[in-house]
């Protein structure tokens, strides 16, 4: 459900949006951020693969999502545990703010979305004559993607549908 919400969101409202012409929130991201902690690597690459495609699909980027996404699940098991608590993560809580905390959320989505959206944008720009453009546009997109992942937990705080 997750998945279907997040993928109607990015491909008919946030892909709609651009903050000074210049960054968008790439929040289906956050689908393959909050997925369990103990969820197989094959089992994680591929739901990145097809989340990243469904918004190819619809957005006609011929799988700029796709390969963004499966690197971020890629790194992700090296990140979990290259940022793991000092009692481990117990018994696989989401990585959620409220199983973690903000500062571990905040350090753990940005690494991941600011990776995602170096990605994607180095793969759009296809150029390193325009770097400073790549990063300057990744580090707001992802600043504003991950605005958007912290107001969706504080507003399900008591519900389930994003756990």
């Amino acid at each position: 459900m997750r998945f279907i919400v997040l993928s109607a969101v990015q491909i008919f409202v946030l892909n709609n949006i651009a903050l000074f012409d210049f960054a968008t929130p790439y929040l289906y991201l956050f689908f393959i951020i909050a997925l369990p902690l103990k969820i197989p690597n094959w089992a994680l690459l591929s739901v990145a693969f097809l989340s990243g495609l469904t918004i190819d699909v619809f957005t006609s980027t011929p799988g700029m999502h796709a390969s963004a996404c499966v690197t971020v699940a890629f790194i992700r098991p090296f990140l979990l545990e290259l940022i793991s608590p000092r009692e481990g993560y117990g018994s696989g809580n989401p990585p959620l703010i409220r199983s973690f905390g903000l500062q571990w959320f905040l350090t753990y989505s940005g690494i991941l979305v600011v990776f995602h959206h170096v990605v994607l944008f180095m793969i759009e720009l296809f150029r390193f004559s325009e770097l400073h453009r790549l990063f300057g546009k990744a580090f707001v997109s992802a600043l504003f993607t991950i605005l958007l992942m912290v107001i969706i937990q504080y507003f399900n705080q008591s519900k389930k549908s994003f756990e």
